[in-house]
């Protein structure tokens, strides 16, 4: 994500990031996906996911969750700089004690993350 008006972005360019934590790892995955290589060094970390898309509308970049975004992309604060050929996936595990699993709420958990998983090869 970028400010409204940032170019796409290209990996050999030299602009300055924001992360939630100094090891972004929502942007090491995303780079290691999309260019196989590692993000830059974040020029700022703020270890709150709100100031990140706040200082993002300032100029700098990062990589933050849709969800996060919606918002300053509607009101055209940011934007997409880079739309990944396939999805960055993030897995999700469900962790419960052995034998427990059938339990009505873990049930209910493990059917909700499925319900929303990605189908495919």
């Amino acid at each position: 994500m970028g400010p409204a008006d940032e170019p796409d972005y290209d990996p050999e360019s030299q602009r300055r990031f924001v992360g939630f934590s100094q090891e972004m790892p929502m942007a090491r995955r995303y780079f290691r996906s999309c260019w196989g290589i590692t993000p830059p060094a974040p020029a700022v970390t703020i270890a709150d996911m709100r100031s990140v898309v706040t200082l993002v509308e300032t100029g700098l970049l990062s990589v933050v969750p849709g969800f996060m975004a919606r918002p300053a992309i509607a009101a055209g604060r940011i934007r997409v700089l880079h739309t990944p050929a396939s999805p960055v996936l993030n897995p999700n595990y469900l962790a419960c004690v052995r034998g427990r699993q059938n339990r009505p709420h873990i049930a209910a958990a493990l059917e909700r993350l499925l319900d929303g998983a990605p189908t495919g090869s």
